[in-house]
């Protein structure tokens, strides 16, 4: 799969976690369907997006699905709740790892610093000068 197709996927499956979220809470919280929720749609292309913590959006959304389905569970065992809950926050704490292991991953990474390789690229597009060549000499018969 091609990366950048896979950051599309990526970025829809979290918007639509985030809308699909504020749907189902908005289900447990008043009983009925409604097309209000999707009021968040317009918010979801934020600053946090722009800023590419991608990993914070899908945590969005999954903490609002968390927050669903812990009221829909309100009134079930209390071994079930805790089986969830416990299954949510172990998500989103990866959801706050991946971060430091992405780094961490990149770090390890055998490559040249990103500043080295400016400076090298600056080089190359920099003019060099031309080199000192004297008048050519004419040819007499």
């Amino acid at each position: 799969m091609n990366i950048y197709l896979a950051g599309q996927i990526y970025t829809i499956t979290s918007f639509m976690l985030i809308l699909s979220g504020t749907v189902a809470l908005h289900r447990q919280l008043y009983g009925r369907w409604s097309v209000l929720p999707l009021i968040a749609f317009p918010l979801l292309y934020n600053n946090v997006f722009l800023v590419g913590t991608m990993n914070y959006v899908f945590g969005i959304g999954l903490s609002i699905w968390a927050i669903g389905t812990w009221i829909w569970l309100r009134e079930r065992s209390l071994w079930l709740r805790l089986l969830v809950s416990t299954l949510f926050v172990l998500a989103l704490f990866f959801c706050h790892l991946d971060r430091h292991l992405h780094q961490r991953a990149v770090r390890s990474l055998p490559h040249r610093p990103i500043a080295n390789r400016r400076r090298e690229q600056a080089r190359e597009l920099k003019p060099k000068p031309a080199p000192l060549v004297s008048a050519p000499r004419r040819l007499r018969k």
